[in-house]
């Protein structure tokens, strides 16, 4: 009796090693299978949702989708857009693509550069000063008022992600306060699925 109790005991280690290997595999399957099929699922122009990151106090509030460009619109204390394009060379896009043609001299220009899910884009601002008790002095009700002059911001980001073929822009104006949020905003889009050992192996 002592013998086949010590060959008993001998092999329940044995079958916990079995049963724990078995469950690492069907874990790794289940794994493999859903990143497989959540790549060969994704559509990256019609899944695209807008950034990740919404600053605080900035709401959706329109969106335009055409067979070329989807941009999402965000307001709040400012107004910011973010897309993404197929063709940016439409002509319809200049403003979008372009939003600093129309700018004074009197400005202050940065070129930051920030990561944006892994690609370098540049950050661009023009900053500028609004003298509010100018713009109200023919408001009557307004013109008595001392009005302050408000620091203002006009941003633009734009990049072309290999990985989907689209062309990316988020653009805004904004009190200059907000730019680091605006930042994080960005830097929040995901214009394409992260990298993993399956999908670099796999040329996925």
């Amino acid at each position: 009796m002592k013998i086949l109790n010590k060959k008993n005991t001998e092999k329940k280690p044995y079958l916990k090693k079995k049963i724990l290997v078995f469950v690492v595999i069907i874990a790794v399957i289940i794994t493999v299978y859903a990143i497989f099929w959540g790549h060969a699922l994704y559509r990256p122009f019609e899944d695209f949702k807008g950034p990740v990151y919404i600053p605080k106090g900035y709401n959706l509030t329109d969106n335009l989708t055409t067979d070329n460009e989807r941009i999402f619109e965000y307001s709040g204390n400012g107004t910011f857009w973010v897309g993404l394009i197929k063709d940016p060379n439409k002509k319809e896009l200049n403003e979008t693509l372009n939003p600093f043609a129309d700018d004074s001299q009197n400005i202050n220009e940065t070129n930051e550069i920030i990561t944006v899910n892994g690609h370098n884009v540049t950050f661009k601002v023009h900053e500028m000063s609004i003298d509010m008790q100018e713009i109200t002095s023919d408001i009557p009700i307004l013109s008595k008022y001392t009005m302050p002059t408000i620091k203002m911001a006009k941003f633009q980001a734009k990049w072309y992600c290999e990985e989907t073929n689209l062309t990316y822009v988020a653009i805004g104006f904004v009190t200059s306060d907000q730019l680091e949020e605006m930042k994080k905003m960005i830097e929040s889009i995901q214009c394409h699925p992260e990298k993993s050992l399956f999908n670099l192996n796999l040329g996925i």
